[in-house]
């Protein structure tokens, strides 16, 4: 077995995850950003002595992007299910 065909077997376990419930997928990326922007935010505060703002907000709006991403590709799933 190839790491190629390890490779492929994951893009197909994505594009599975896509196309039948996307939220699973994006919402586990949103918290997964969530939980990094806490942790840099906690680093930055008390290991540093200094708030890391600007890379924190980066980093929480990305989480926010890529829910609402999430949010509109289960409706476009579910509006192609309906018809």
């Amino acid at each position: 077995m190839r790491a190629y065909d390890f490779v492929n077997f994951s893009k197909l376990l994505v594009r599975l995850t896509l196309f039948f419930n996307p939220i699973k997928l994006f919402s586990l990326i949103s918290v997964l950003l969530f939980l990094l922007a806490l942790f840099v935010f906690s680093f930055s505060k008390f290991y540093l002595k200094r708030v890391m703002d600007i890379s924190t907000i980066v980093i929480l709006m990305s989480s926010l992007q890529v829910f609402l991403f999430g949010l509109l590709a289960e409706l476009v799933v579910r509006l192609r299910e309906q018809k």
